[in-house]
């Protein structure tokens, strides 16, 4: 049964975002807005897609940042990773986008707070810019579920140096190189490769 509500539920949204479906279908549609971020509730594309608000989060984060299933499931745990540190939900980690305030540390939430969107829209943590596939919706069950291990050894950040390095000058708010985030991330997490994932480094913090 829950292979199957999966299975469905990424039809459902295909039918939302290739053909509009029906009038309510059509204003719920995990796409990208005038205003730079996908518009529609989060969880009215879950409630579409039949899955809780986390899977469907976590799915779109492994279409949006990963191809591939190892990369998908070493993103999609990194993230896990990540949430757990913060004691706060795979969801909301994915939907929070703001700035701490340099003096009081104080959060400020950008107006996509609480949405969907690329990753350097607020800012946020990674992309969820695309809407999740059949299989990305079923990997994200099995890394929320304990059904898959954790390839990573337990990182809680990962970055693509080729796709870093190409977005300076000319995606916005891309201003760091690939390997100035190499010796920031040094300092405090380990670097890991994982064999048949060659494009995405992952970093596993040094305490943990």
């Amino acid at each position: 049964m829950w292979g199957f509500l999966l299975i469905l539920g990424a039809a459902i949204v295909g039918v939302a975002l290739l053909s509009g479906g029906d009038a309510e279908a059509s204003r719920v549609r995990h796409v990208v807005g005038k205003s730079g971020w996908v518009e529609a509730e989060p969880r009215a594309l879950a409630g579409l897609a039949g899955v809780s608000d986390s899977i469907y989060a976590l799915a779109s984060l492994m279409a949006s940042e990963a191809a591939g299933e190892k990369a998908q499931i070493a993103v999609g745990w990194a993230i896990r990773n990540e949430a757990s540190r913060r004691g706060e939900s795979v969801f909301r980690l994915l939907t929070r986008a703001g700035r701490n305030d340099p003096g009081t540390r104080t959060f400020i939430a950008h107006e996509s707070d609480g949405f969907f969107a690329p990753q350097n829209v607020g800012p946020r943590w990674a992309s969820t810019r695309k809407p999740p596939t059949e299989m990305t919706l079923n990997l994200a069950a099995r890394v929320l579920t304990d059904a898959v291990d954790d390839p990573t050894g337990g990182a809680t950040q990962f970055d693509a140096p080729g796709a870093q390095d190409s977005f300076i000058g000319k995606v916005e708010g891309y201003i760091k190189t690939a390997q100035q985030i190499a010796e920031e991330r040094s300092k405090g997490s380990t670097m890991v490769m994982i064999p048949g994932v060659d494009s995405i480094r992952f970093w596993v913090p040094k305490d943990a």
